[in-house]
Formats: C-alpha cells, sequence, structure tokens
C-alpha cells in the first residue's frame, strides 16, 4: 500500500475517453482490487467515470454536463488517496437526506484533494463515489464533519 507522502503526477490525455480508458484499467479490473490504508475493499464501476470526472454546468442541477481535464489529471491520485496513512478521514454528508451518513467515509489528502467512499456496514468493502479538488469553502465544511 502506498506511504508516498506527495501524490503522483498528473495523467496527460487528449481526449475524455482516453481517460476513461485509463480509468477502467486502472480501477475497474476485478482481478487488481483496490484496498484502503485499513484494509477496505472499494469497488469501481465504468458508469462511475461522469461522476468523478465531469463537472456540473449548474450545481443545483447536479447535471455533470461539463468533463473536467482538472479532476481527469489527477486519475491516478484516486488510489494514492485511499491508501495514504497521513490522509484526514471524515463522515460524510448525505446531500439528499440533509444529515451526516457515518457509512460515506471522505479522505482529505494533498490539502484539498478529496475522495468520497460509501462504505458497508461490515466495513469490508466500499463503493468509490467520486473525487475532486475541493475550493476552500468545501474543504472547510468537510473538515467540520466528525472524524472518521
Amino acid at each position: 500500500m502506498s506511504q508516498q507522502a506527495q501524490p503522483p503526477s498528473l495523467v496527460y490525455y487528449s481526449s475524455e475517453s482516453e481517460f476513461k480508458n485509463h480509468f477502467c484499467r486502472v480501477y475497474c479490473d476485478l482481478n487488481n482490487p483496490i484496498y484502503t490504508c485499513d484494509s477496505i475493499r472499494v469497488s469501481f464501476f465504468p458508469n462511475q467515470f461522469n461522476h468523478a470526472f465531469r463537472e456540473s454546468a449548474n450545481r443545483a442541477m447536479r447535471d455533470k454536463s461539463i468533463f473536467s481535464s482538472k479532476r481527469a489529471e489527477r486519475i491516478d491520485w484516486i488510489k494514492w488517496a485511499l491508501q495514504c496513512r497521513n490522509a484526514d478521514l471524515f463522515k460524510g454528508w448525505d446531500i439528499d437526506k440533509r444529515c451526516i451518513d457515518p457509512n460515506r467515509r471522505v479522505c482529505v489528502v494533498a490539502i484539498n484533494y478529496i475522495v468520497i467512499i460509501q462504505v458497508e456496514t461490515s466495513l469490508q468493502r466500499a463503493l468509490f463515489i467520486t473525487a475532486f479538488v475541493a475550493v476552500p469553502e468545501t474543504l472547510r465544511q468537510i473538515r467540520n464533519k466528525p472524524r472518521w
């Protein structure tokens, strides 16, 4: 598991489809599972690509209509963040229920890089939700949530 203090290099491709192929190859391969630093197996599925690497033109609509090269360039940071023993871990927010979700885990690394997973009650498996670079206000809100 990663003990690397610095994030991996940024990844550059010329098309969104190349980033999606990279995501599927690195994260969705059932023969090479990804584990967190505390041994939770995280599942990734191709349909999660849009949520992780697209942004909404209208935040209220949550439409994910715009491909984000800023998010995509950090594609290799997801695994690094999940395996980083120095990450700050917080309980996540359920935007639809408007409350803390005790099974949603927010990982904060490299000052403002966020990876969110939904952890099963057994604490043995999780589902990748998204990853992004947080703006200061979002980071403040995350850091005000209970620790994981």
